[in-house]
């Protein structure tokens, strides 16, 4: 069992901290929100509407597959954190007792809540000794597949739970009430993004920790990560037992192991992938003009070579977050600026620190802000067709970012879209003439009424109205004729800052030291393939 580290986490740092994903452009904000808390207490307590719809956010995960996100209506989420912070001693002691995670499981610094961060390869590796095979298996679709009712299940055990699956005063069925008001009360999955999820996440998976611990009558050597599971026992039949034993308690929860991923492999092993070693032993001059220059061909040669043999891995994000802890030359940024093109076209998940490099050195260098304007317009017509949230929510953020505007008939396509934040950086860049022509915005200004209020577009019809991108809707006081988004409006309550950026690292890159790790600049954005936690593969991502 983990010794508790108890931290006291309030409603303001799950709003302010852990509601909106991380994955978002920096201009959307919950601080308003988490400021106002005080305001709007009365109609949390006694909310007028039961439950709401969130908003989706897709999100690539790779280049084939996808993670749709969900930001939860404000009302709904409060009254959720309300309840986790309250609650919220007894809720950390249940998940530090744990038998498998490693180390502290709860993280406490940039977001809320998450999961604390660990070398993820070197653990392995330590886990590994004297045993002489390695299991490991992950939950399929973990968040999206959740059981609302398996909460109550894993705090309060299954039998004792359904005998008084109607009892209010117990705290798992109070969040399994809480959460599926913020999804239209859908009991299949919860939200990916807030940390409130998160949480409930890892109050099941410490729940089938110690139910495995308990029928294997032994804790075996290793560890569970978030929804990640790496064993090691000194037999196979050891090890297939275990496997067996995670999955039985999976189903008893309506989970089911990956069995893609699931395997029993005879140790020693590579602990991570080979793509993975061999970009990080290319090196890449600081200092020297024809180095670098030859340095960058070798190191993106490398780099597209091995994004088309792992395409499910995130191979051109590592390699781009590596590029930006690298002093590129003025005399070589045109090469590199052109290998960061190609890069977000070919991996969108990029997207983030791309920006973050254009940003930088756009203080420092001249930009082709024409082969940028023709990337931006084609990555926004590549995933209009198919409502890529991200893909097309950066592309815009970067064209504001770089004061690039956006030609006529790619604005028309996107105000098609109904897409909340898409809609409202779209609307932002309106207002700041960085939208050329006159675009017809009906389909967003049609969702202007107190029900939508509600909806998937709750985000784009009030801050639409907060900020008057349609003025004729004012009229109609819908905003103000709801008791809670009025409460809002009236304390100029904003989820959206245009006025913020990514931020952008300012320390030497040449003074920067890759193998000397930080966690408080560890980026907690690596998500693995089900879940929030860390990726193998991602987990040098800070390089």
């Amino acid at each position: 069992m983990i010794q508790a580290n108890s931290s006291n986490i309030t409603t303001q740092d799950f709003i302010e901290k852990g509601f909106f994903p991380k994955e978002l452009v920096p201009a959307f904000t919950t601080e308003h929100l988490a400021a106002n808390l005080n305001k709007i207490n009365h109609y949390v307590q006694n909310p007028s509407k039961k439950y709401s719809k969130f908003i989706s956010y897709s999100f690539p995960k790779s280049k084939y597959s996808r993670r749709i996100l969900g930001i939860p209506n404000p009302l709904h989420q409060v009254i959720l954190c309300n309840l986790l912070s309250q609650k919220w001693q007894d809720i950390e002691k249940f998940i530090l007792s744990s038998p498998l995670c490693k180390r502290l499981p709860l993280y406490y610094k940039r977001r809320a809540v998450s999961s604390y961060p660990i070398n993820l390869p070197a653990e392995r590796a330590i886990s590994s000794a004297s045993h002489r095979y390695r299991l490991y298996t992950d939950i399929s679709r973990f968040y999206s597949t959740i059981y609302t009712h398996s909460i109550p299940w894993a705090l309060h055990e299954k039998q004792i739970a359904k005998a008084r699956r109607h009892d209010k005063s117990l705290i798992g069925n109070q969040i399994d009430e809480f959460v599926r008001n913020t999804q239209d009360q859908q009991t299949l999955g919860i939200p990916i993004g807030p940390d409130s999820s998160f949480v409930i996440a890892e109050i099941i998976g410490s729940s089938v920790d110690t139910i495995l611990v308990d029928r294997l009558k032994v804790t075996p050597q290793g560890f569970r990560y978030v929804d990640d599971y790496y064993l090691y026992f000194n037999s196979y039949s050891e090890a297939e037992r275990a496997l067996s034993e995670i999955n039985r308690i999976l189903q008893e929860f309506e989970l089911e192991i990956n069995s893609n991923k699931a395997s029993i492999v005879e140790l020693p092993e590579p602990v991570e992938s080979i793509w993975v070693s061999e970009i990080r032993r290319c090196p890449i001059s600081n200092s020297k003009r024809l180095e670098q220059y030859s340095d960058l061909l070798t190191y993106f040669s490398k780099v597209f070579e091995y994004s088309k043999l792992f395409p499910d891995e995130t191979v051109i994000k590592y390699a781009l977050s590596r590029i930006n802890r690298t002093h590129i030359l003025d005399s070589n940024w045109e090469l590199c600026e052109s290998f960061i093109l190609q890069s977000i076209i070919a991996a969108p998940n990029a997207l983030i620190v791309a920006t973050e490099i254009l940003l930088k050195y756009s203080k420092k260098y001249e930009l082709n802000v024409e082969k940028i304007s023709e990337t931006i317009n084609l990555i926004i017509l590549q995933h209009s067709d198919l409502n890529h949230s991200h893909e097309i929510s950066w592309a815009l953020w970067l064209s504001k970012t770089l004061s690039i505007p956006i030609k006529e008939e790619i604005a028309q396509k996107i105000s098609q879209l109904e897409d909340s934040i898409v809609a409202i950086i779209t609307l932002d860049m309106n207002s700041s003439s960085l939208i050329q022509g006159k675009i017809d915005f009906n389909l967003w200004e049609s969702m202007m009424t107190i029900d939508n209020l509600y909806s998937s577009n709750w985000l784009l019809c009030y801050e639409a109205n907060l900020k008057e991108y349609f003025p004729q809707t004012i009229q109609s006081n819908y905003v103000e004729n709801d008791d809670f988004f009025a409460v809002l409006k009236q304390n100029n309550v904003s989820f959206y800052d245009g006025s913020k950026q990514i931020q952008i690292d300012e320390e030497d890159e040449d003074n920067y030291d890759e193998d000397n790790y930080d966690e408080d600049n560890y980026d907690e954005d690596n998500y693995d393939e089900d879940n929030y936690g860390y990726d193998s593969s991602d987990f040098w991502f800070w390089y």
